[in-house]
């Protein structure tokens, strides 16, 4: 995700419309979002649906008289989308399985990201360093936990954290 923040170029000229448009390469722009001009000076959208990580993000001005006004284009790169909702599967985890999914539910896994498995008592199981680009589902091995309850950290390198409660069932269950 990116936040987009800006303000109206010049308070003695009435702008009509505002338009979000974004690149893949820096030369064919699509448009994102049309935002209509208010009394207000300033603005802001937040930008979501980033395919791979990456953005070339321009700010496209429709003034009252017909003419177009473009703000300097910005490259944004290595963004990372954890600001999302993540289930995990299977939840509870059967004896005989020996990994669980991570599922985007609405974005995709995008960047690096550090995923901790804890214990209810709060002792580091696992950590791994790993780096995903356009990614809906993570697997991580499960295989060798006990029986109880755990908990999957998943933090991004914007520092957003999602946390996720599972269970290990025994085989008795």
């Amino acid at each position: 995700m990116l936040d987009l923040y800006w303000a109206k170029y010049d308070k003695d000229k009435e702008a009509k419309q505002f338009i979000v448009v974004t690149s893949d390469d820096g030369q064919t722009f699509n448009i994102v979002k049309v935002i209509a001009a208010s009394k207000g000076l300033s603005y802001g959208y937040l930008l979501d649906k980033i395919i791979n990580g990456t953005a070339t993000v321009r700010i496209k001005v429709e003034t009252e008289d017909g003419r177009y006004l473009y703000s300097v284009s910005i490259f944004n790169n290595n963004i990372c989308d954890i600001g999302f909702d993540v289930s995990i599967y299977p939840n509870p985890i059967p004896a005989n399985v020996s990994e669980v999914s991570l599922q985007a539910k609405a974005r995709i896994f995008n960047g690096k990201f550090s995923i901790k498995i804890t214990n209810s008592a709060g002792c580091e199981m696992k950590r791994l360093e790993l780096k995903y680009k356009n990614a809906i589902q993570i697997k991580i091995k499960t295989g060798f936990l006990i029986t109880g309850i755990y908990f999957v950290t998943l933090t991004g390198e914007d520092g957003k954290t999602v946390v996720l409660k599972f269970v290990k069932q025994s085989e008795y269950n």
